[in-house]
């Protein structure tokens, strides 16, 4: 009996630590800008999806947020 309410003690104490720490290292997010990278061409669907996206981050972020078409090499 003592080792199991031990083993409990330990579990209890371990989750108590684990869900302190995260908010200990807690950064305000984003701290850069947010950038999305669109591996398609200019004018396409995905283009305009990733710019779309970038305008609503941008109201609800309150930060920074841009698209930019990335050229990707032909396989």
């Amino acid at each position: 009996m003592n080792i199991k309410n031990s083993l409990t003690g330990f579990v209890f104490a371990l989750f108590a630590v684990t869900a302190a720490v995260p908010s200990v290292f807690a950064q305000s997010f984003p701290s850069k800008p947010v950038r999305i990278l669109v591996g398609f061409g200019a004018g396409g669907s995905t283009d305009i999806v990733a710019r779309v996206l970038a305008q609503n981050l941008n109201a609800g972020l309150k930060r920074t947020c841009w698209s930019r078409i990335v050229p990707v090499p032909a396989a």
